[in-house]
């Protein structure tokens, strides 16, 4: 689980310096008691999504700009950041995480070639 619950933190952080801005959001939050707390809630879930997009691209890419992993193609790039997202993105209530389990390898002479995801994987 490369981003962890990152984006998640930074979404709720974002929404509620918006109650600040807003006061439909602060309202929400604040006086619609239980049933506004959800909403908020499910509010923060979903910027989660564009915020892990966003922070895996820009975490994959630095990885492969300082040569700690090969240039992936277009398709291992996109999927790449597909499980680095599903691996951060929280459940709702009574509903699982959508985290990705990842069987890491022991590095030896046939795996250390291979650095993308799903290079490891394919074996």
């Amino acid at each position: 689980i490369m981003l962890g619950v990152g984006p998640y933190i930074t979404a709720s952080i974002i929404m509620q310096l918006l109650t600040v801005m807003s006061p439909k959001l602060k309202t929400l939050y604040t006086e619609e008691g239980d049933a506004g707390r959800k909403k908020f809630s499910q509010y923060s879930r979903l910027l989660t999504l564009p915020l892990a997009v966003l922070q895996a691209f820009a975490f994959l890419s630095l990885l492969e700009g300082q040569n700690i992993i090969t240039h992936l193609s277009i398709f291992d790039f996109i999927s790449n950041v597909i499980v680095v997202v599903a691996g951060s993105l929280p459940g709702g209530p009574n509903k699982p995480s959508l985290y990705c389990a990842v069987i890491v390898k022991t590095v030896d002479e046939r795996t250390r070639s291979k650095t993308s995801i799903n290079e490891l994987l394919r074996d």
